[in-house]
């Protein structure tokens, strides 16, 4: 039985995997620039709470985060959300949500992705990586601290940051139930001693 169950928990595990865009595992293996590393162990890792009910914004969340999701950074490279995540249209899959502007509430194509962005925001600063470019809201967001947030608009508004440690980096990010997580995982040309 208890081989049964382990089993379980691995076909789980694998089938897990493939439905998501990337898998973060030590020793788990991913390529970039015509090489090949493994992912040695995770780094940094910043969560937010969501409301899975809001079935629009959490499809945005979801486009925007499998876009993120696999994402190597070498060192000294700088990344920018919106040039990984692209447009927010229709035609991407994007729908209408709730969003800020001018200090407003209203709606726009991809309302709910800057919730993305300040996860992101957090696991960089978590990491103390720097930050090139980031923009506060119009009004207070409950999901993250002022200092974390990063308010993003295709065109005009960027959430950038610069990989200013030695290690090539693995972005991962996930959703369990109501939780969205942006985890920074070290790579390495070579596999973990065992």
């Amino acid at each position: 039985m208890r081989n049964f169950i382990f089993a379980l928990v691995l076909v789980v595990a694998y089938t897990f995997c493939l439905t998501e865009q990337a898998c973060a595992n030590p020793g788990a293996l991913v390529s970039a620039n015509g090489k090949t590393y493994y992912l040695e162990r995770m780094v940094s890792q910043f969560a937010t709470v969501f409301n899975p009910n809001a079935k629009n914004r959490t499809r945005n969340i979801n486009i925007a985060r499998k876009k993120l999701n696999g994402l190597v950074i070498m060192p000294k490279e700088i990344v920018s959300f919106n040039n990984r995540v692209g447009p927010r249209t229709e035609e991407a899959g994007f729908l209408e949500a709730a969003s800020y502007s001018n200090g407003k509430v209203t709606t726009s194509i991809g309302g709910g992705i800057c919730q993305l962005a300040s996860t992101l925001s957090g696991a960089v600063i978590n990491l103390k990586l720097k930050v090139v470019e980031r923009y506060r809201h119009s009004l207070n967001v409950d999901y993250v601290s002022p200092e974390r947030e990063a308010a993003i608009a295709y065109g005009f508004k960027d959430f950038r940051f610069q990989n200013t440690t030695k290690d090539v980096l693995f972005v991962k990010s996930f959703i369990i139930k109501n939780k969205l997580y942006v985890e920074f995982w070290r790579c390495n040309l070579k596999p973990n001693k065992v």
